[in-house]
C-alpha cells in the first residue's frame, strides 16, 4: 500500500519553490504552524487512496443509522406512493462527482455519492417518478453561492434539497489573513441558513 510521510505533505519549507496551485503556506491559516502542505488533484494522490468497503462476512455489531422517515414526512408519502419527487443537489466539485472513481476511470468505478443514492432510493423503494438535478461549481463556498439558490435550486421545485458545501469553507476561507476558525464557522452557518430560508420562502414543505 503506498503511504504519504507526514513531512513530504506539511514540510516546514516549500521545495522548489513550487507556485501555489501545488504548495501554499500555512501561517496565515486557521491551522497556524507556519508549515506548508502540497495539495492538489494529481496522479500521485489518486494513487494513495484508499477502496473502502463496507461489504462483510461478519456479523456487523456496530452502529446501524436510525430511520428518520419521520423527520421528512412528506418526502417519505411520496416516495412510499412512488408519487413524482424532485431532487436537488446543490454543492460543490464532489456533488459534481469529481475525484469519484468512475470520474477518474479507476477501480472500483463508483459513481458520485448522489448517484448511488438515487438509485438506491429507486431500488429500495420501486420509485420510478424521481427527478434528480445536480448543481455543482468546482471551488465554490457556501458564502459564495447564496446568490445562485434561485437559479440552481429554486427553479426545480424541489421536494427535497441536499445542500453539499464545507470543503472549500474550511480550505478557502481559513487562509484568510486573520485564520480565525471562528469566523469560518459563523460564515458558513449564515450562507446555509439564508440558502434554506430562500428555498422554503417558496417551497416551504420541501
Amino acid at each position: 500500500m503506498k503511504t504519504f510521510a507526514y513531512d513530504y505533505i506539511h514540510p516546514q519549507s516549500n521545495p522548489n519553490n513550487y507556485g501555489a496551485d501545488r504548495y501554499y503556506n500555512r501561517t496565515a491559516t486557521a491551522a497556524g504552524d507556519g508549515k506548508w502542505e502540497y495539495w492538489g488533484q494529481s496522479a500521485e494522490f489518486f494513487g494513495g487512496y484508499l477502496n473502502v468497503t463496507y461489504t462483510h462476512s461478519d456479523t456487523w455489531n456496530g452502529y446501524v443509522p436510525e430511520n428518520k422517515a419521520d423527520a421528512l414526512p412528506i418526502t417519505s408519502r411520496k416516495i412510499e406512493n412512488n408519487e413524482n419527487l424532485n431532487v436537488v443537489f446543490f454543492g460543490n466539485s464532489i456533488t459534481g462527482g469529481a475525484n469519484s472513481s468512475s470520474y477518474r476511470d479507476l477501480y472500483p468505478y463508483a459513481r458520485c455519492w448522489n448517484q448511488q443514492l438515487v438509485s438506491k432510493l429507486k431500488e429500495t423503494y420501486g420509485c420510478t417518478n424521481i427527478s434528480d438535478y445536480y448543481s455543482s461549481v468546482g471551488g465554490s463556498s457556501a458564502s459564495g453561492m447564496i446568490s445562485a439558490v434561485q437559479d440552481d435550486v429554486i427553479q426545480y421545485a424541489p421536494d427535497l434539497v441536499f445542500i453539499a458545501f464545507a470543503m472549500n469553507d474550511c480550505m478557502n476561507e481559513s487562509q484568510s489573513s486573520d485564520g480565525s476558525l471562528e469566523r469560518v464557522r459563523a460564515a458558513y452557518q449564515i450562507a446555509i441558513e439564508q440558502m434554506i430560508q430562500q428555498v422554503r420562502a417558496q417551497y416551504p414543505n420541501c
